[in-house]
């Protein structure tokens, strides 16, 4: 009886290392952060993810810095994500203050050839805040546009996930499902020294923000690649340079500004 109990001991140790080597698997690949910076006193969006080394990509439509994501998060089910989050390195903030969003415009959806303004039924998508306080944004435009992500910490660095949850409006007791397809929002990030209080770090250029719902990966990539490859580029749109680029842009200008004319 000894000899059994001390293998089923085992076999049930085993089990629980190999179940929670799943979950920790599965949470670090739905797992994903937007890098902030301070530039002078503004926030702004670091070109590189710390996590990856991965240049962040670029809505070449809008020059707007772009994040992705997917609803069908284990901890938040079907419709919703906390992905991605909010993360800095420590000394970037001013300590104690307050990390906050300011959502923009309306909703966007993916109908299959272009991103548009308008969506198929009453989808909406809800952003709930530190203090489960809620953001809508729908085709229409926004509803209670400031949140706040989390307090800066006491090393002015800050790594928070707030929650994102997609659903169809209707007024009804059992609506419907929302409709499958990719959906997109634009966020401001800024920060004050208290809850509404005055602002200590002014806010960041607008990002974009996509989230994949009930799609394949290849339709997600082709609504991806709308603004990542567009066919046409608006003239009046600026991108960010990579500091790598402007390094190497620096450096043939001072090549060509030393040769001597023939």
């Amino acid at each position: 009886m000894l000899a059994f109990n001390i293998q089923f001991n085992t076999i049930l140790l085993r089990l629980t290392v190999l179940s929670l080597t799943f979950f920790t698997a599965i949470a670090k690949a739905q797992h994903s952060d937007i890098w902030l910076l301070l530039n002078e006193s503004q926030v702004t969006i670091d070109e590189i993810d710390t996590d990856t080394n991965v240049p962040v990509s670029i809505d070449l439509t809008t020059g707007r810095f772009l994040f992705s994501s997917n609803f069908d998060d284990l901890g938040q089910g079907a419709e919703g994500t906390d992905d991605p989050g909010f993360r800095t390195v420590a000394n970037t903030f001013t300590p104690n203050g307050i990390l906050n969003f300011r959502a923009i415009e309306s909703l966007l959806f993916w109908n299959g050839d272009a991103w548009v303004n308008s969506v198929a039924d009453q989808e909406r998508i809800l952003v709930v805040d530190a203090l489960n306080e809620t953001t809508v944004i729908d085709a229409s435009g926004v509803s209670n546009a400031v949140g706040a992500i989390d307090q800066i910490d006491a090393g002015g660095g800050i790594h928070q996930h707030i929650e994102f949850f997609i659903e169809n409006n209707i007024n009804s007791e059992s609506p419907p499902p929302p409709a499958a397809g990719a959906y997109m929002i634009n966020l401001e990030l800024f920060a004050t020294d208290t809850l509404g209080g005055d602002v200590m770090h002014t806010a960041s250029k607008p990002i974009r923000i996509t989230f994949a719902y009930q799609i394949s990966t290849e339709e997600y990539q082709q609504a991806l690649s709308a603004l990542t490859s567009p066919t046409t580029t608006p003239e009046e749109v600026s991108v960010p340079i990579p500091n790598a680029a402007l390094l190497v842009l620096a450096g043939l200008l001072f090549v060509f500004a030393r040769r001597k004319p023939i």
